[in-house]
């Protein structure tokens, strides 16, 4: 199973992510270029942003599970 998060590099996604990873699922986040990604050692990364819905359909190839934890913010 392949679960995408958004917002992995947020507070929720994080969390969400750890606890996925220990349950052995294989997690996939997308992020902005400009993003801190070293966090990411476990997960596939993806270029992807909520505000572009065009770069969310490669994210989404081959996903069985979503969870959106990202939100706009200024």
């Amino acid at each position: 199973m392949t679960i995408l998060v958004t917002g992995g590099n947020g507070f929720i996604g994080s969390a969400v992510e750890k606890k996925r990873v220990l349950q052995g699922g294989k997690m996939r986040v997308p992020v902005r270029r400009s993003s801190q990604v070293d966090l990411f050692l476990t997960l596939d990364i993806v270029n992807g942003d909520i505000l572009d819905q065009e770069s969310l359909s490669p994210a989404l190839s081959g996903c069985d599970t979503v969870f959106h934890c990202a939100a706009w913010s200024e």
